[in-house]
């Protein structure tokens, strides 16, 4: 069952473009993986992200872990509401089949000093071949991971499209708060109970020309009050806009 949850935020815009401290939480950083300036092309992107609310320290980085490599491709069908630019990280390079589970994908470091209740919400693209499943795994220092929950279905058997909206919750993690060395990473796994990947489209073989593509990857976390604020009004605006669209 896929690990995939509604999320409603409450954003209030006020005098200094400052988040109103809520306690559902905030998007406190975002890629979106568009180039800035946008080109129109998405085989043009970026890794650096496109939002960070002001309070947040450290700069917010997002890395290939497990021998993976990455291009930039479209985003279309993902969450992001980007209409010339919607450019997706393409991640390929995969383990051979049988090995290396839960060690291939991405990851996304951001310092959690002053925030709690941290959420990572994204969208993922698997091509017919590539893995089904995922692991969401945390770190507290930057080198040791640990699993959170279990294995996710990231399809339902139907690849080669966007399933938007997974939410790794840690909200019940208290030990995730307040790390500078915070990250979290999205990795490809064997099949439960077995020793094997199983292809995202059911009915095709797996293989390492398989590949996922992340796209509208959002930490959320409840700040300490006055904490964060945006350090655009134009960010601001293009989250409450995001979130009427997703009604």
């Amino acid at each position: 069952m896929k690990l995939q949850s509604i999320v409603v935020t409450l954003v209030v815009v006020c005098t200094g473009l400052a988040f109103a401290p809520v306690s559902l939480g905030q998007y406190v950083v975002e890629w979106n993986f568009n180039s800035n300036p946008a080109d129109a092309s998405t085989t043009t992107g970026s890794t650096t992200p496109n939002l960070i609310a002001t309070g947040v320290s450290g700069t917010p980085t997002a890395q290939l872990v497990g021998g993976t490599t990455a291009t930039f491709a479209s985003g279309t069908g993902s969450s992001d509401p980007a209409s010339t630019d919607n450019t997706a990280w393409n991640l390929a390079g995969f383990p051979t089949q049988g090995t290396a589970s839960m060690t291939a994908g991405a990851r996304f470091n951001v310092n959690t000093t002053g925030m709690s209740a941290i959420k990572i919400e994204f969208d993922l693209r698997t091509s017919a071949t590539a893995s089904r499943y995922f692991q969401a795994q945390y770190s507290t220092d930057g080198t040791n991971f640990s699993n959170v929950g279990s294995t996710v279905d990231a399809t339902g058997g139907t690849g080669a499209t966007f399933h938007n909206n997974f939410v790794i919750d840690m909200s019940a993690i208290p030990e995730v708060e307040g790390k500078p060395n915070f990250a979290v990473r999205i990795v490809s796994a064997f099949a439960p109970s077995t020793s094997a990947y199983e292809p995202a489209t059911t009915g095709s073989t797996y293989g390492t020309s398989g590949t996922w593509r992340f796209d509208m990857v959002q930490v959320q976390a409840v700040p300490e009050p006055g904490t964060f604020g945006l350090a655009a009004g134009a960010a601001a605006l293009t989250l409450i806009r995001r979130r009427r669209q997703a009604r």
